[in-house]
């Protein structure tokens, strides 16, 4: 991947971050606390769906792109299973759709249903497209496909306030159903021949049959992984709707978008290092370059983790009043999107080793955690208790991947980065204790701190740049 092509992969992360800050607030300031929860739970709901008809193979996909010559059909393997498997549900979603769309929306109209299957459907066809264009490291298209989707919402939540029309949770889905539907129009329309010729050589034999059985012992402990870990992600919402309200489920909603701005690094990161380290796994030097990306990773994101932490105070510019407290649920909200990239950096070589069942039990172990503490914590604490318990889970979930990760591929330095992580988790779980804005000058110093700590590695990143500036000039002009 050369710097034109990362550049594009980290534009789409960045844009949508960008139209993100904006939209969160406007849907803050026009909707009510509950129509923002109710929207908040479509989300996490359909987020578990894809995690359930994809089988993980939209993972075995990626795992297997460059070992195949025949990537059509690797595609079509991949994508049938789940699109057969979705058209199943469907007759049980028609016979069982209020009471579904009733909790999944809190709305029970023919409208709700049909919405809320066609974002299944559109998530399905656009999660596999996005895989292809990038393993095809196709940047501008890629960054495209989360931008668009972004941008058309926005601008329908501001038609919806510009026009007086009706505001509330079944207005937000929509506009996320029509976005959807309009970039997967588009994706169809830009990669229709290949589309075609993909559909055309759909023949399947003995052979696939069996390679599909081969990925699907790979892909099914990632899927098992993948609906385990939407219990750490997602069950403290569904916690919020059943012990507290649709308001404190606002309020952590909110927290956890003005978080996601953390993301745009985990978002370019996970674009661009699996293809890379599986790449970089087949050469011989393959683990000192492992072993140096991940020592920068986890630089990288200690510093932009005490960056955000104090830069939350700043929210209370942008919300209403009724979401002061947004600023402290976002001290722990942030831990989820670090700790899950440093996870995936630190323990890469769970997945080098194909040793899946490691991340399962971590997963697993980390859920339960989060479901006792989640009960524990969210009738007395509301939406910081979830964030709290989310934020305590994600570091059991980082602690125990790292362990699998040294014990059976490579063993790295961690006791700087481990004591920076459990102080910054710390750091979050103050405001149960003490609602203070000197909480945010701790993060400053935390930053400074973590400078000083890995000064010398900095100065020799900061080294090997120029060193490597100077030879792409001199490679350029001849």
């Amino acid at each position: 991947m050369n710097k034109k092509q990362a550049f594009y992969f980290s534009l789409g992360p960045l844009v949508t971050a960008a139209v993100s800050i904006v939209t969160v607030p406007i849907i803050a300031w026009f909707y009510s606390q509950e129509d923002v929860g109710k929207f908040s739970l479509y989300q996490t709901i359909t987020g578990f769906v894809l995690l359930v008809v994809t089988f993980g193979l939209d993972q075995a996909f990626v795992r297997e792109y460059h070992e195949v010559k025949d990537r059509a059909k690797l595609l079509i393997i991949a994508f049938l299973p789940s699109l057969v498997f979705l058209t199943v549900l469907l007759p049980p979603f028609i016979l069982f759709r209020e009471s579904i769309t009733s909790y999944a929306m809190g709305s029970s109209t023919g409208l709700s249903a049909v919405s809320l299957y066609f974002s299944f459907f559109l998530m399905l066809v656009l999660r596999f497209v996005s895989l292809v264009v990038r393993m095809r490291e196709d940047g501008k298209v890629y960054s495209l496909i989360q931008v668009v989707p972004k941008i058309l919402f926005l601008a329908m939540v501001l038609i919806t306030f510009c026009f007086s029309l009706r505001r509330d949770a079944d207005t937000l889905v929509l506009a996320n159903v029509v976005a959807l539907f309009v970039i997967s129009v588009f994706v169809v329309a830009f990669y229709r021949r290949e589309i075609f010729v993909a559909i055309r050589s759909i023949e399947f034999g003995r052979d696939d049959l069996e390679y599909l059985i081969v990925i699907l012992k790979y892909s099914l402990p990632l899927a098992g992984v993948g609906l385990i870990f939407w219990g750490l992600s997602g069950v403290e919402r569904v916690l919020l709707k059943e012990m507290s309200s649709y308001q404190e489920l606002a309020l952590y909603s909110v927290s956890a978008s003005f978080a996601s701005v953390a993301m745009i690094f985990q978002s370019v990161f996970s674009v661009v290092w699996s293809p890379l380290v599986y790449r970089w796994s087949k050469d011989l030097d393959g683990r000192k370059k492992i072993s140096r990306a991940i020592k920068l990773v986890s630089i990288i994101v200690l510093l932009l983790w005490s960056f955000t932490g104090a830069a939350a105070y700043f929210s209370i510019f942008f919300l209403p009043e009724k979401y002061a407290l947004v600023r402290f649920i976002m001290l722990s909200a942030i831990a989820y999107p670090f700790l899950y990239t440093l996870s995936e950096a630190t323990s890469v070589g769970i997945n080098l080793m194909r040793q899946t069942r490691f991340s399962f039990y971590s997963t697993a172990i980390s859920v339960l955690v989060n479901v006792i503490l989640g009960i524990l914590l969210i009738k007395p604490f509301g939406a910081l208790g979830a964030s709290v318990s989310s934020s305590i889970a994600f570091l059991c979930f980082f602690v125990l991947k790292n362990i699998a990760a040294f014990l059976i591929y490579q063993r790295e330095e961690f006791l700087r980065s481990w004591v920076v992580i459990i102080t910054l988790v710390l750091l979050g779980l103050t405001p149960l204790f003490a609602m203070s804005d000197l909480i945010f000058t701790l993060f400053v110093v935390l930053f400074f701190v973590v400078i000083y700590l890995y000064r010398r590695e900095m100065l020799l990143y900061y080294r090997w740049c120029r060193i490597w500036r100077k030879r792409t000039r001199r490679f350029s002009s001849i």
